[in-house]
């Protein structure tokens, strides 16, 4: 939903600018649930999550388009990415669901931004993942400008400090455990 804000850092006040029909239907339900919220007086609340992944994630995001390519016996070809300097906030689903759960059982008739606030460059995830096959990703990786999305933020972090205003932080899972999470639970499908 924030798409082309180039803010940092980015929570509930931050500006909306959709860069997709994707994001554009979501912010419409976001502001669909404020609207119900007030004219109603409804216990509503709308979570903006943040990137969340699992090792049920699907093979054409990012993560998952790296590990496919790691556990795919044949490497003759290079593994292309758009950038190595973008950073995202990516989290655990699990960690994030954790946070949904004690949203929806207080009642808050609030928005709230969840994630992580930590951020991992593309270059690192690339760094974690290859590493786990002990492999240097400079000899596999190729970058294309083409496939990044047209000004899309170089950094896209979550502000988390309502979040942590009103529950305590919690110890989420390191992006490197996510990786091997993943990594160990794709290559037990191939098993």
């Amino acid at each position: 939903m924030y798409g082309l804000n180039q803010d940092r850092r980015l929570d509930e006040n931050s500006k909306f600018i959709p860069n997709s029909p994707y994001a554009e239907g979501k912010l419409e339900n976001h502001k669909q649930v404020e609207l119900l919220r007030k004219q109603y007086n409804w216990n509503l609340v709308s979570g903006i999550l943040f990137n969340h992944e699992s090792e049920f994630r699907e093979s054409n995001y990012l993560i998952s388009k790296i590990i496919n390519y790691l556990i795919n016996k044949d490497k003759k070809e290079p593994l292309t990415i758009g950038s190595l300097d973008y950073e995202r906030d990516w989290s655990y689903a699990g960690d994030l669901m954790k946070y949904v759960g004690k949203i929806n059982s207080q009642k808050l008739n609030e928005n709230f931004v969840i994630g992580s606030g930590i951020p991992t460059s593309i270059k690192s995830l690339l760094d974690i993942s290859f590493s786990f096959f002990n492999l240097n990703f400079k000899k596999y990786v190729e970058i294309n400008n083409e496939l990044l999305r047209k000004n899309d933020p170089t950094i896209r972090i979550a502000n988390v400090e309502k979040l942590n205003k009103f529950f305590k932080s919690e110890a989420l899972m390191p992006i490197e455990e996510i990786v091997e999470r993943m990594i160990k639970y794709k290559v037990s499908l191939r098993d």
